[in-house]
């Protein structure tokens, strides 16, 4: 037996329900009746010569000397994987030479246990050395991560004094 909706409000109430059922169903369980998000805490491991943010849904490994992510773990599965090396994700300028950020310093800007594992965000910063064969500027870039998001954000700031 077939079954035809010919009532156009039968038809709109069938899509709205269908609607309801995509969207709002999954959501449910997701927040507290406060209307704050439940998700895994963020957290921020220094292993060394690395740190990993992760939130449960994402995680990042960073090379604290030269700020490259070295690994970016989603859902289970390394994106970097494969490729030159491994894969990377990194950054560079060619002013005056093809440069990378090296000998970077390492700071935990936002601490994700001070802030109920909602925040967090590291900055590496490479000082200039002075060498006229490097760009005449200091780098930071900034990495953080947020509970429930399923990237990273990244910035850079770069800064040329008028001592330089």
């Amino acid at each position: 037996m077939e079954l035809v909706m010919t009532n156009v409000r039968a038809k709109s109430l069938c899509f709205i329900f269908m609607l309801i059922l995509t969207f709002a169903i999954p959501a449910i369980g997701q927040f507290r009746h406060d209307g704050t998000l439940i998700a895994p805490d963020v957290t921020v491991r220094d292993s060394g010569s690395a740190v990993i943010l992760s939130n449960g849904i994402v995680s990042a490994t960073i090379d604290k000397s030269s700020a490259t992510i070295t690994s970016f773990i989603y859902d289970g599965m390394n994106l970097l994987d494969g490729g030159y090396d491994g894969g990377k994700i990194y950054w560079s300028w060619n002013m005056p030479n093809y440069q990378n950020p090296s000998g970077c310093t390492y700071t935990l800007v936002a601490d994700p246990a001070s802030d109920s594992g909602n925040y967090a965000e590291i900055d590496f910063r490479m000082a200039w050395n002075g060498s006229a064969s490097e760009a005449a500027m200091d780098v930071d870039i900034y990495y953080c991560l947020l509970r429930g998001t399923r990237g990273i954000y990244a910035a850079a700031m770069l800064n040329h004094p008028s001592s330089y």
